[in-house]
């Protein structure tokens, strides 16, 4: 039940849909692995002419989708006037900007993209690869290739390059381009150009040459078969296949090549049927869509991620290639042998595995060249797979493209494109598509695959189908010719430039910009942004940023409340870089400045003259959540705002965005006045409020839907507000130290049982909480002389991020403690007073927790418990009653949300956090402090009728019985990603906008170090991806300096625990750094774990309990290398045990 748990449970993402959910692009459904008996094979055929099912299948899964901006307001003085593309109803282009770090001009792409003509819906293979005699159904395709021809014209044709002779208008140059746009003729059109990028092999490189292909335009239709694939891994992989053969009018088939596309995680073949039709139909090709298991059930490398499945389709294409012969025989291929030309082609984990198999076919010393190019359809892979593939694919050079969706989940938050681009270099390698969905490359085939696919990635925006299929079909005929970005027939484009394709748009895949600050230094206007709770209302926003004497840059966000000479709102506010590129800054409005990776300040698109009157940017977080689209200039064109909007999706801000006006720079177009001053005798603090209901929309009904959606937000967003309750519940009376002085868990103290240190307990920590009311002053901190041993105290607000610390590791972004003795005052910044002889320690909340860590063994855990009951907090001012109520109070979901109401108003959020944009949304159901007055908290039952109060009930429960699976969920993708090691986030204790994490967070342990501080790592799952079992023998090996990274006075262990999170009864608790840590000669490190002492010498043992099991990895004061992420633990190798060994 375990192994299921962890692979089954990442598709539980909702409840009832009646079908597993796909982790990669869809719902989960697989095809057996062999089907036994006689080879059986059926044909049908789809006309050319036939173009009703695949458009209506694609309209109705794409009417829901939504799109950044589609929804935004007009507004008068910046706001574009409708948010249509401009492009949906002329062939004209859309502004495009690429970088001049990367190219010298800017230039207009313009792609007037027909209506693809659709073809019938693949027949379900089920019945078809029933065993039986090859049948044939064969209809006559009537021709509609006039239609497919003007549409590939229009593709070819209508991309121009402009470079505008001097710097206009927003306003102005889109009008002169659309001009001349209009009056080019397609014979006049330039196509564009890249930087130079390495031609794919042909004669001169190659041993043999491309062939030169037979024209798509004489292809009617495209024939489907059914038959057995047989892959030579072990004895044989034999595995169900689809082929699609592209047929000439008379019936017969006269390809191009062979492209392999293949599904990806925990799909099947049938769900790339559609994809595979036009790929065979647009490119002349003959396309085979295999089933691979995803998961090594039949032998160790037999799955997708198998280095022994990629290495055995690698070796298909070598030779005779009789495998691959025999079953387009036996599927009604009646041309003898196949074309030699092949593509490899995939979606999702299957775009991974088609570039890892070019990789070996074009590393084997029996490469014929016949690979004409790799096309990944919003492809990822883990481990390197990518970059190391494309070593050997770069001499001779082999074309490798991506139609990418933006950052997400389900593409591993774009880690794989990421290494395509900086694999790359300045080199065409594909495109993102503007709110692009993972299940983009998949539509067309099944009406209810397509909707529980869009469902759980996110539904896919009109237009983006039909231009993955004309951005693929363009390149890979090209690849056919030996013809590239220089001189091929495809969309391409340079790095960062902006494309219109109809109805959607995409943007060149290129690395983020380079940032010279003294040019970005200035005044910025806010055109559009993820509204926070503290700028809804806002008009006038701008930033200016100048440099401050210590280096760092001041900050200056200003604007107006609700008109133009309104209440203004001013925050002042210091940055610094935390990266060489200059893209990446913290921003503060309380403290000194700071360097601290990942910064909250990310700049992840910037014009080529961001320095001039037409500059603009786009900015948002490490999550994506909060963006701003800024412009020297505070009116933009509709256009160049709708090209704003699309950059920021492709960049992947995932919030909504919508327009910020900028009145102070117009009239109001309304009325042609400016706007109204407040009403004499009122106060503006009045109209504030009174419009702040207004615009936050609170006092406006709500339906049961829209309540439903919101309380569950409500839930995930003030989780870790009510779980510190909890807590500070169990704590006793306030200011008060709390010792928890035993590593066992039976023995734990209740406080730390409900921070999660009943489960999994550390065997080399002991600790301490307390719960501290700093309103009536100050608290003194004292601690004695630690001497060389590890401790922190971790200051941590009701919102669970971490405030401050005191450590014996003090670094720049937390450079206060030492070895002590100590004596610390901390300071909320509501009461800032000084305490004699004492280090001020300031805190952004009145009430935080502090947890005292200090290192320790069950050697010296009595001198250990000697030092803590010195640790003592002395109160300045008056303590106030703990308060705090048990959340099993509260009786009722809608008393949940009541509750998180309450506290959310006793503890406001402050204005430099990003996470208060969440109070204008929750508001509107009555979660959250009252906008008119921020002291009372607001009541659900005063905002909902009875309908939308059981529907909010409804889903704050099921949210809340989500949750758990769905931070399992987070852990096992993580666990996947990084050799089956969940990975820390760089934002943990400081979330930002990732309400779902720090849930997630809160859920599991409530209180969590900053990676400078601590990192821990869950091993999960061993190097093939399966769950850890006891009868199983494994290996984790350190290479000669490669031990986990540590800062002096820092220390790492491994420690064992039971499924349940307790520890295994064993006299091998854990390795421990600082204890009796075995080391080879050679400076490596082995760590065997396995129910029987394995007696090897050099090696150090831990017991493994006899089911399911996991291994914990923790480092205190990490060195640079773990913190930033570059150090990685190894795989857990399995070394015994169910194919190992």
């Amino acid at each position: 039940m375990a192994e299921r748990r962890v692979w089954w449970g990442a598709g539980l993402v909702f409840v009832g849909l009646g079908a597993a959910m796909l982790t990669g692009a869809g719902v989960a459904a697989a095809d057996t692995d062999t089907f036994d008996g006689a080879a059986s094979s059926s044909v049908n055929s789809r006309s050319a002419g036939d173009d009703s099912s695949r458009a209506g299948t694609e309209s109705q899964a794409q009417h829901a989708s939504s799109a950044e901006g589609a929804n935004t307001s007009t507004a008068p003085a910046t706001a574009p006037s409708s948010t249509k593309r401009s492009g949906a109803e002329s062939p004209v282009a859309v502004v495009s900007g690429a970088r001049t770090s990367r190219v010298e001009t800017n230039r207009v792409t313009t792609l007037q993209r027909q209506v693809a003509e659709d073809d019938a819906a693949a027949e379900d293979d089920g019945a078809a690869e029933d065993d039986g005699a090859a049948t044939a159904e064969t209809t006559e395709a009537s021709s509609s290739r006039d239609d497919r021809s003007s549409r590939t014209a229009a593709s070819a044709a209508a991309v121009q390059s402009v470079t505008p002779s001097q710097q206009q208008s927003p306003v102005a140059a889109s009008a002169a381009v659309v001009t001349d746009s209009t009056a080019s003729s397609a014979s006049d059109a330039v196509e564009p150009k890249t930087a130079a990028t390495p031609k794919p092999a042909d004669a001169s490189t190659s041993a043999l040459a491309a062939a030169t292909p037979a024209s798509s335009d004489t292809v009617t239709g495209v024939q489907t078969g059914h038959a057995k694939l047989t892959i030579p891994i072990g004895h044989g992989y034999t595995t169900p296949a689809d082929w699609y053969f592209p047929t000439q009018a008379d019936g017969s088939v006269s390809a191009t090549g062979v492209i392999w596309l293949q599904h990806g995680f925990l799909n099947k073949k049938s769900f790339v049927s559609a994809l595979a039709t036009t790929l065979s139909q647009d490119t002349n090709s003959i396309v085979v869509a295999p089933n691979v298991a995803s998961f090594p059930w039949r032998c160790a490398g037999c799955w997708l991620n198998g280095v022994e499945m990629q290495q055995a389709v690698a070796t298909m294409f070598l030779g005779d290639r009789a495998a691959l012969n025999t079953s387009a025989t036996a599927a009604g291929y009646l041309g003898g042998l196949l074309p030699e030309d092949f593509v490899l082609s995939g979606q999702s984990a299957g775009g991974g595995f088609a570039t890892a198999v070019g990789g070996y076919y074009a590393s084997d010393p029996a490469d014929e060249r016949r690979l004409r190019g790799v096309v990944m359809f919003d492809g990822f892979a883990f481990g390197g797979v990518v970059p190391n593939a494309l070593q050997s694919l770069n001499d001779p050079y082999i074309p490798v493209y991506q139609v990418a969706a933006p950052p997400q989940l389900w593409n591993l938050f774009g880690a794989t494109t990421t290494e395509l681009v900086d694999a790359r270099p300045g080199q065409f390698v594909g495109a993102t598509l503007a709110r692009g969905s993972h299940a983009d490359a998949l539509l067309g085939g099944n009406p209810i695959i397509d909707f529980f696919a869009q469902l759980v990635t996110k539904f896919s925006p009109p237009g983006n189908t039909a231009a993955t299929h004309t951005l693929s079909t363009g390149w890979i005929n090209d690849m056919y010719q030996g013809l590239g970005p220089t001189d091929g027939n495809g969309i391409y484009g340079d790095p960062d430039q902006y494309i219109v394709m109809g109805d959607t748009a995409a943007v060149v895949l290129s690395p983020p910009p380079v940032v010279d600050l003294d040019r970005y230094l200035g005044t910025w206007y806010e055109v559009g942004s993820v509204k926070q709770f503290f700028s809804i209302g806002l008009v006038n926003t701008k930033a200016v940023y100048s440099p401050n004497s210590d280096g760092s840059i001041k900050v200056e966000n200003s604007g107006n409340y609700f008109f133009n000479n309104g209440p203004e709102s001013t925050i002042v506010g210091s940055a610094l870089p935390v990266d060489p590129d200059n893209n990446k800054l913290n921003v503060r409005f309380f403290g000194p400045a700071s360097a601290n990776p990942p910064g909250n300040y990310w700049i992840v698109d910037l014009s080529p003259d961001y320095d001039g009157p037409d500059g603009w940017a786009i900015v948002s977080d490490p999550t994506g959540s909060t963006g701003f689209l800024l412009s020297r200039n505070p009116i933009v064109s509709d256009q160049l705002y709708q090209e704003l909007l699309d950059r920021a999706s492709v960049k992947g801000v995932r919030g909504w965005i919508t327009p910020t006006r900028q009145p102070g720079a117009t009239t109001d177009v309304a009325t042609g006045l400016p706007d109204a001053p407040a009403p004499p005798g009122t106060s503006a603090k009045a109209v504030s409020a009174e419009t702040a209901a207004q615009v936050g929309g609170f006092n406006l009904p709500v339906g049961p839907v829209q309540a439903a959606i919101i309380a569950a937000k409500a839930y995930i967003y003030g989780y870790p507000i009510l779980a510190v309750q909890r807590v500070q519940s169990l704590l006793g009376p306030l200011n008060t130290m709390n010792l928890n002085t035993s590593f066992a868990s039976a023995d734990a103290a209740p406080f730390w049982k409900a921070i999660g240190g009943g489960t999994r307990p550390n065997v080399n920590v002991l600790y301490s909480l307390a719960s501290l009311d700093l309103s009536g002053g100050p608290v003194v901190l004292e601690i004695p002389d630690m001497g060389d041993r590890y401790y922190s105290f971790q200051l941590t607000d009701p919102y669970i991020n971490v405030d401050n610390y005191i450590s014996s590791n003090p670094t720049a972004a937390n450079p206060i403690g030492g070895s002590g003795p100590g004596r610390y005052a901390i300071t909320w910044i509501g009461n800032d007073v000084d305490v004699e002889g004492a280090e001020k320690v300031l805190v952004n909340y009145s009430s935080e927790l502090l947890l005292g860590r200090v290192e320790a063994t069950t050697a010296d855990q009595q001198q250990v418990i000697d030092l803590m009951e010195q640790w003592t907090l002395t109160p300045t001012g008056a303590t106030s009653t703990n308060n705090a109520v048990l959340p099993s109070a509260y009786l009722s979901p809608i008393s949940v949300l009541n509750a998180i109401s309450t506290a959310m108003t006793q503890n406001p959020a402050y204005p430099s956090d990003t996470y208060a944009s969440e109070l204008a949304k929750l508001a509107k159901i009555g979660v959250g402090p009252d906008p008119t007055d921020p002291t009372t908290a607001l009541q659900v039952q005063d905002h909902l009728g009875p309908i939308s109060q059981l529907a909010a009930a409804i889903a704050t429960q099921v949210t809340a019985l989500l949750l758990p699976p769905l931070t399992d969920v987070i852990q096992s993708l993580s666990a996947i990603r990084n050799h089956g090691w969940a990975v820390t986030r760089p934002n943990i204790g400081d979330f930002g906008t990732d309400y779902l994490y720090r849930a997630g967070v809160a859920y599991v342990g409530l209180v969590a170090n900053t990676p400078d501080q601590a990192l821990y790592y869950p091993g999960m799952l061993d190097s093939t991806y399966l769950p850890l079992k006891g009868n199983r023998t494994y290996l984790i090996h350190y290479a000669p300096g490669e031990a986990p990274p540590i800062d002096d006075g820092g220390f790492w262990s491994l420690t064992v625990y039971n499924s349940d999170g307790t520890l295994v009864d064993s006299s091998t608790l854990n390795v421990y750094s600082n204890g009796d840590l075995i080391t080879k000669p050679d400076g490596s490190i082995d760590v065997i774990l396995s129910q029987q002492d394995p007696g090897v010498a050099d090696t150090n043992w831990l017991q493994t309990p006899d089911g399911g099991f996991s291994v914990y990895l923790r480092l205190y004061a990490p060195a640079q290398a773990a913190s930033d992420g570059t150090w990685l633990p190894p795989a857990i190798k399995r070394t015994s045990g169910f194919f190992g060994g």
